[in-house]
């Protein structure tokens, strides 16, 4: 009697035994599908927030973006679209009516503004691609932005340097035009380390002694400044 209820204890502690082992194993079956779903939304989180931040460096136009042109616009455009950085500026109010008739401002920095004095004078500031250092990188500027000038005579302006902040710059003395709308135009050309920058007067040629004194201010004007 004794050895039967003996058998008995033994073979109810294997049966609690295995019951408890199997329902262990399906336990940790079932844990491994939500293990790995949580480890894929982790991969996908991580994925979206990298695209995430590509997409941010891109609109911001950061440092390692293959977007130039983002970049670009970041370094040398401002929000409402006008250019940063160094530009030449005029420090010179003309007695008389100033009308501003031409204003472009690129992504890339390069921009143009054209004035008219009294409906006689007009002037304009530049910011322009590099060309090679020197005089003949100048001449080869020159023919680009001035292919119908005529009489044309170039030096290099030392008396400004200490106004252009050291920068030397070329002045273009020339002609364009004929007979009655023959102009006389002088230009400006300096060379700065991230671009070009031209200033031209352009005068009636059977003006110019009249203009000479206004003309002389705006010369006088030039100045660098960093926006």
């Amino acid at each position: 009697m004794n050895k039967a209820i003996y058998l008995i204890l033994i073979l109810s502690s294997f049966s609690l035994f295995a019951c408890t082992r199997a329902a262990s194993h399906d336990a940790q079956a079932g844990d491994a599908p939500a293990a790995e779903a949580a480890a894929g939304s982790g991969e996908a989180g991580q994925a979206a927030d990298a695209g995430q931040t590509a997409d941010a460096g891109k609109q911001a136009g950061i440092p390692g973006d293959p977007d130039k042109s983002a970049r670009a616009e970041a370094r040398y455009v401002d929000d409402a679209g006008q250019p940063l950085g160094l530009q030449l500026e005029i420090a010179a109010v003309l007695p008389g009516e100033v009308t501003e008739i031409e204003h472009q401002v690129g992504a890339d920095g390069l921009y143009k503004r054209v004035w008219l004095y009294e409906g006689m004078v007009s002037y304009s500031l530049e910011r322009l691609p590099k060309a090679e250092l020197g005089e003949g990188g100048v001449r080869e500027a020159f023919a680009r932005l001035e292919p119908d000038a005529y009489d044309a005579s170039l030096r290099p302006e030392d008396d400004m340097k200490r106004q252009l902040g050291g920068a030397v710059a070329w002045k273009w003395f020339y002609s364009t035009g004929h007979n009655e709308d023959t102009r006389t135009n002088t230009d400006y050309y300096v060379q700065r380390d991230d671009f070009d920058y031209r200033f031209k007067i352009s005068v009636p040629a059977d003006f110019v002694e009249e203009y000479a004194r206004p003309v002389k201010s705006l010369v006088n004007g030039l100045v660098f400044v960093t926006r």
